[in-house]
């Protein structure tokens, strides 16, 4: 045990296949997971004993083969031709790099659902923690994404949204956003059409979440289908003729935002004026800064500090405005204007520290890192340091990963624009 309990971090199992004549082999390799790719040179690297199971896909909830790995390499000999999963269950706490070889023989499980949720689930984490990294293709993981357009779980559903959005501001930084959202209306149109927008005596709690979740990223991409019915459904809501139920509010009013003009906004207001909770207040507030127009994003900055908006949720509004890349331009510049006041109002807090990190951490080129570090020398903040710090790092990480993989994502975009 301790090779877990005393020393940090835990490990990456790399795995290779080959074949010699009629038997075939699986070389594991383990290394640290460090989430910018670094690894430590091999004569200090960690080494932990990480016990390893493996299913087939022919039986892929049976556990067909244990074993502890003591060493930095083992071998292991396997069946010749069946798809292979490491880590069945996801039980252990490590993570898994297949080869791309490996990877294509497990997407059938993926697209059937014969492999297990949480397998399927695993595969989607394991891949993108390791693509933003840098030791796998980020093209490895949309080509694994695809497979899962038949998908049906909730909390599947929830890490790939996760994912497809990180990739989303990473790619809003690129001359090819618009191909990113098209790729996502083709693998989400399907689960839209049978979520739908009304609720089912059948539907249970992870079906309304997942209705939400579709609904939302479908708005996020543009779908000409929801962002209709989300103009219809606002309208009815705001004139009281039928209200929205509240899973899908958010979701409707940041669609609405995104694709709406002035007049949208303004509905938007007036529904935040009019609502008697608070709940339904910041639901709205938070939602004021998807609009894409630059004069409505600088309206919900100055909302953000006027008497309508409570000290304590001033930041969340200000961090509305982070949902375009001009929305993040500008809400960077109006922290620095606003310095001293939000410095004064939430120094020492936790509320401070958020607004540093959410502000900052999407930007994608050194230029931006270098700006940010060079406001805040300048502008000396203790209590956020370690924010600031993770900010700048997640800006070099993102500038990097655009740098290794922008050009084979964009090839790989246009390669499949018409599947």
């Amino acid at each position: 045990m301790n090779t877990w309990t005393k020393q940090m971090g835990f490990p990456v199992l790399k795995i290779t296949e080959r074949k010699e004549g009629s038997k075939r082999f699986l070389d594991f390799s383990q290394m640290k997971f460090c989430a910018d790719g670094t690894c430590p040179p091999s004569d200090g690297a960690p080494l932990w004993l990480v016990p390893i199971a493996l299913s087939y896909g022919s039986n892929p909830t049976d556990v067909a083969v244990k074993l502890l790995m003591d060493k930095p390499t083992i071998t292991v000999e396997v069946k010749l031709d069946e798809p292979v999963k490491i880590n069945p269950g996801q039980i252990g706490v490590y993570r898994v790099h297949y080869s791309s070889g490996m990877l294509n023989h497990l997407l059938p499980g993926v697209k059937s659902k014969t492999l297990p949720p949480r397998d399927r689930l695993g595969l989607s984490s394991d891949l993108f923690a390791l693509c933003r990294a840098g030791v796998a293709s980020t093209v490895d993981y949309l080509r694994l994404v695809e497979a899962f357009v038949d998908e049906e779980d909730y909390i599947v559903w929830v890490d790939i949204v996760g994912n497809l959005r990180t990739l989303a501001v990473l790619l809003s930084h690129t001359d090819y956003e618009d191909e990113f959202k098209a790729f996502n209306r083709r693998l989400f149109h399907k689960l839209g059409k049978s979520v739908g927008w009304d609720a089912r005596e059948t539907d249970g709690h992870s079906d309304s979440l997942l209705r939400s979740l579709v609904v939302g990223h479908l708005g996020r991409c543009d779908h000409e289908e929801t962002v209709a019915e989300s103009h219809k459904k606002l309208e009815a809501h705001a004139s009281g003729k039928q209200p929205l139920i509240a899973d899908l509010r958010a979701a409707v009013y940041r669609t609405t935002l995104m694709s709406g003009d002035e007049k949208v906004y303004e509905t938007m207001l007036t529904l935040f004026r009019s609502a008697d909770l608070h709940e339904e207040k910041m639901r709205v507030a938070r939602t004021l800064g998807s609009a894409c127009a630059p004069a409505l994003i600088e309206r919900t900055l100055k909302f953000a500090m006027s008497d309508e908006i409570r000290s304590q949720d001033t930041p969340f509004v200000i961090t509305s405005c982070l949902a375009s890349k001009v929305g993040r331009d500008m809400t960077w510049k109006f922290v620095r204007d606003n310095w001293d006041t939000l410095h004064e109002n939430f120094k020492g807090g936790h509320l401070l520290r958020r607004l540093v990190k959410a502000t900052c951490e999407d930007f994608a080129s050194e230029e931006r890192a270098q700006e940010i570090e060079a406001f805040f020398s300048a502008n000396p903040t203790p209590a956020a340091a370690r924010s600031i710090e993770q900010a700048v790092e997640n800006v070099r990480l993102n500038a990097s990963w655009l740098s290794r993989d922008s050009v084979a994502i964009k090839s790989w975009l246009e390669e499949n624009k018409t599947k």
